[in-house]
């Protein structure tokens, strides 16, 4: 018996049959394309939106650099003999003992005793970690925030801070991007009142602009407040605060 071979064929894949079977149901259509359009896929798309930007010359980026630089303005200077505070900051930069200033440093459990025994100097005293020095009583309230958590502002204005505790508590502020307290720096503790509502305003200085994280905690609540403040530059058409 004799076979014919030239009659067998290799069956197709299943790629090939999917390709015959969107030709067949799929008519290529070819569509105009306006003048300042691509089309991707089969939909049309203006050419502005998909072709890079033309590079920003070198001299116009320092130059645009500078502008904003001069509107945000710099830092005030600080007289280090301003207050007890200052004095104390300047005496750990002098001593190279800067570890303390921050806010990652390790620092004794907080004594409510000795508190109370020397409460202007605890006052005074610049430790940014207290933030993280809340209470480790389960059965203790929350501290509260009373402003809301995102807050506008222009540069150069001042806006009072403020949080719940339990009365004549110490509450430590600290603000992580500028701006100063009423002692001039970015970290200060102060006092509740009897109702046990502790107050500081924080001033937006130059060199303060955008986003400005500020912790608040209390040794006497737990967990920790949480304020930001947008800092804008002035004249500018931005909002202001009410």
């Amino acid at each position: 018996m004799i076979v014919n071979y030239s009659y067998v064929t290799a069956p197709k894949s299943r790629g090939q049959l999917a390709d015959e079977r969107l030709e067949a149901s799929s008519p290529i259509v070819q569509q105009d394309v306006p003048e300042g359009y691509v089309n991707i896929g089969g939909v049309l798309r203006k050419a502005a939106d998909i072709m890079p930007a033309a590079p920003v010359p070198q001299e116009e980026v320092a130059s645009r650099i500078a502008e904003l630089a001069q509107l945000v303005g710099q830092v005030p200077r600080i007289d280090i003999s301003t207050n007890a505070s200052t004095k104390i900051v300047a005496k750990a930069a002098e001593e190279g003992d800067l570890t303390r200033l921050s806010t990652m440093a390790s620092i004794p459990a907080f004594d409510a005793d000795e508190y109370l025994a020397n409460r202007e100097a605890y006052l005074e005293d610049i430790v940014p970690a207290r933030i993280w020095q809340s209470s480790g009583d389960k059965s203790a309230k929350k501290i509260i925030r009373k402003n809301y958590f995102y807050n506008d502002m222009l540069q150069g204005e001042t806006i009072e801070l403020k949080v719940e505790v339990a009365p004549r508590s110490p509450v430590t502020f600290h603000s992580n991007n500028l701006g100063q307290f009423p002692n001039k720096l970015t970290t200060m503790t102060v006092e509740s009142n009897e109702e046990g509502l502790a107050v500081i305003p924080f001033l937006a200085t130059q060199g303060t602009y955008g986003e400005i994280d500020i912790l608040a905690a209390s040794p006497s609540r737990r967990n920790r407040a949480h304020f930001v403040v947008n800092v804008k530059l002035p004249g500018l058409g931005l909002p202001t605060t009410e």
